[in-house]
């Protein structure tokens, strides 16, 4: 079984899609400040914490 058929990586894959496109309407809504760099830069750091949690949890 290839990672495209590991149900937990779909959802995985589903979840961040879904954040991402929420976290660019709210930046072009002008929620997120005017600097994209911050914004990118914070949620890499988020992301990156939550991928190391989840792979630690999941034991991956």
């Amino acid at each position: 079984m290839g990672p495209r058929d590991d149900p937990t990586v779909v959802i995985a894959a589903t979840m961040f899609t879904g954040a991402m496109i929420e976290l660019a309407r709210q930046w072009a809504d002008g929620r997120l400040g005017d600097d994209l760099g911050a914004v990118v830069d914070t949620a890499v750091e988020l992301s990156t914490a939550l991928h190391a949690k989840a792979v630690e949890r999941l034991g991956r």
